[in-house]
């Protein structure tokens, strides 16, 4: 496991934040749904570029720490996984000449 989510790992535990994988979902899936709607109400629905903002800067930190949770409580190493990822991209890339599947 990765220092960042050893370091999410420890707060959960200390906050007494601990719960199962599918709450973990669907709180991962709520941040997700507070960040689109923040992207829509920034960008007035797409009709602006999306700016830089602490708020939306924490709105997706929000996603990350709910997905560092998730990885947690389902014991994935994200950077593992992400490494892995990468390659099954590479091949696909190699094979297909795009990485779309």
């Amino acid at each position: 496991m990765n220092e960042i989510q050893e370091k999410v790992k420890r707060l959960v535990f200390d906050f007494g934040l601990e719960t199962t994988p599918h709450i973990r979902l669907l709180d991962l899936l709520s941040e997700l749904g507070e960040v689109s709607k923040d992207y829509l109400t920034l960008t007035k629905y797409g009709q602006l570029e999306i700016q830089k903002s602490r708020n939306w800067e924490l709105a997706l930190g929000d996603v990350y720490f709910s997905l560092l949770c998730l990885a947690n409580a389902t014991d994935v190493d994200l950077g593992q996984a992400l490494e892995k990822v990468l390659e099954k991209y590479q091949k696909r890339s190699e094979s297909k000449g795009q990485i779309n599947s």
